[in-house]
């Protein structure tokens, strides 16, 4: 399966394109979210079509979430628990960091202490690991 980042290219008729050959989406907002629906994605049909990837989630978002039914790659114990309570038994992922990663800049850095992305290594509970 081929996932392509939103964040990339948002324009509608290239997703539509993606969608037409198979390709997923991963979505870091709301309005990302709409746009992958807009652009034919319907994770009802197909749950695999839109991921949600985000370290925090507003309540419109997880509204929308819970509605669809769209799996959640989370970055933060905090929005477990928002989508635990809202949403019991919902599809997640866990987005952890590692403690080490790479980047040009701390805003791109993807693990490691200067990375604001993933739920901590250590902050998982004993039983996850």
């Amino acid at each position: 399966m081929v996932r392509f980042a939103q964040k990339a290219c948002s324009n509608i008729h290239i997703l539509r394109l993606m969608r037409e050959q198979g390709v997923k989406v991963d979505s870091v907002s709301l309005g990302e979210i709409e746009r992958a629906l807009a652009a034919g994605y319907d994770p009802q049909q197909n749950p695999e079509d839109i991921v949600f990837t985000a370290d925090l989630i507003d309540d419109a978002t997880l509204d929308r979430v819970k509605a669809l039914q769209i799996p959640v790659n989370a970055g933060s114990i905090d929005m477990l628990s928002q989508l635990g309570e809202v949403s019991p038994g919902h599809r997640v992922w866990l987005r952890v960091n590692p403690g080490f990663g790479h980047g040009h800049s701390q805003k791109t850095n993807t693990g490691g202490e200067n990375s604001k992305h993933g739920i901590w290594y250590s902050h998982l509970p004993r039983r996850w690991k």
